[in-house]
């Protein structure tokens, strides 16, 4: 947790990175809310892969929360995160708001139709 907590840090202040690939580093739902504050400061990046996180639905909660607020993102990748058909609403929520994500990957998660 630390070492992400360290990450999520300095992403409040970063001024040039463009692309974070942080998969599989099964951080939870805990590591998700660190990264989500993040993303509600930072205007930099623009792609984040954060698939293989087990981040669940409470993670995903937390992500959608910044996306309503981030305007820098365009690609998120959210595969493997043991998220389920409760976690479409809060990205259809967050994506109701949010106008530079132009791909969303949701890939081997429980979504059910």
């Amino acid at each position: 947790d630390e070492a992400l907590q360290y990450l999520a840090e300095a992403l409040k202040v970063n001024k040039g990175l463009t692309d974070l690939d942080i998969r599989n580093n099964f951080f939870g739902s805990k590591g998700a809310q660190f990264i989500t504050e993040s993303l509600k400061v930072n205007n930099t990046l623009s792609t984040l892969n954060l698939g293989g996180n087990s981040i669940g639905l409470k993670g995903c909660k937390f992500i959608c929360e910044a996306l309503k607020v981030n305007n820098s993102l365009t690609d998120i990748n959210l595969d493997n995160n043991y998220l389920s058909s409760d976690s479409v609403q809060f990205i259809y929520d967050a994506l109701s708001v949010n106008n530079t994500i132009t791909k969303l990957t949701l890939r081997s998660n429980n979504i059910r139709g």
